[in-house]
């Protein structure tokens, strides 16, 4: 540059003689905002108990315990009353439904005869079959299992 020139303001021209465009307009940029902010809703509500651990410890704690309370009803009745069930279908008598963090879920209860020593029910003619003073007794809530044993003695 020589001394006492003034300093050129350069401008690019486009081939239809305006002024040349880089970058994007505010709207556009405010527009491209908009839409990955609805996108994300959705994904970060369904991710939602992943980001919470803490929720989903207090679920599983109340889970817990729900299962828990359901065995010492369970244990608590006489030997006679605990109906034999089956190990796939839960007994309709024992079995309810608690609400859980606003949730309902059920509380399924399986009551199985139970061969505890294995020698076929003290029997040596008979093997294989459960003793009739020992039942299994299994609560499920959700996908949590507990089980137990009930002696008649």
């Amino acid at each position: 540059m020589k001394k006492g020139a003034k300093p050129r303001l350069r401008v690019m021209i486009d081939e239809n003689g305006g002024a040349g465009q880089a970058g994007f307009s505010l709207i556009e940029l405010v527009l491209a905002v908009l839409i990955m902010g609805i996108a994300l809703v959705p994904i970060l509500e369904s991710l939602g108990s992943t980001f919470d651990p803490a929720a989903s410890g207090e679920a599983q704690v109340l889970l817990t315990n729900a299962a828990r309370g359901k065995m010492e009803e369970v244990l608590a009745m006489p030997y006679t009353d605990v109906l034999v069930s089956g190990a796939v279908t839960p007994s309709p008598l024992l079995s309810d439904a608690v609400s859980i963090l606003g949730q309902t879920v059920t509380r399924n209860v399986y009551v199985v005869l139970y061969d505890g020593d294995g020698d076929g029910d003290g029997t040596p003619e008979v093997s294989g079959l459960p003793d009739p003073d020992l039942k299994k007794i299994t609560v499920q809530v959700g996908n949590l299992r507990i089980q137990t044993l009930k002696s008649n003695e």
